[in-house]
């Protein structure tokens, strides 16, 4: 499965653990598929990258991830998203990521990468709801 998503209600919280391999079309479907979901609009969001074990991901990737998310966000909501990394080659590409979002117009979430799981849970939940 390429990635595993557990969404509580209780704590306004997304978070994906992703698989052993991710991909751009990977990370588009999941966007596309889990945020559809208008019941979690404006929940925090956490993706757990620590168990990636092969990245096919482009700069190009990134950047249609990171106008397809702003697309999605609700006018007047902000929210959080923090990036569980633990290897120097996906902290690298969680932080481009981050530039790409933080550039998109009609941004309304937060990026923050992580090394820590509990640094994580705070950020996310800093701002979840709005």
């Amino acid at each position: 499965m390429p990635f595993q998503v557990d969404i509580d209600p209780e704590a306004r919280l997304v978070t994906t653990r992703l698989g052993d391999l991710v991909s751009d079309a990977m990370l588009l479907e999941y966007q596309r598929t889990v945020w559809a979901d208008p019941e979690i609009h404006g929940f925090g969001e956490i993706v757990d990258a620590r168990g990636v074990k092969e990245i096919h991901v482009t700069s190009q990737g990134l950047r249609d991830l990171a106008t397809t998310a702003a697309g999605m966000d609700v006018p007047g909501r902000h929210t959080r998203l923090a990036i569980i990394a633990d290897s120097p080659l996906t902290f690298g590409l969680a932080r481009m990521y981050q530039s790409f979002r933080e550039l998109e117009h009609g941004n309304g979430r937060d990026v923050q990468v992580c090394k820590d799981p509990d640094e994580a849970r705070a950020f996310a939940l800093g701002a979840s709801g709005g």
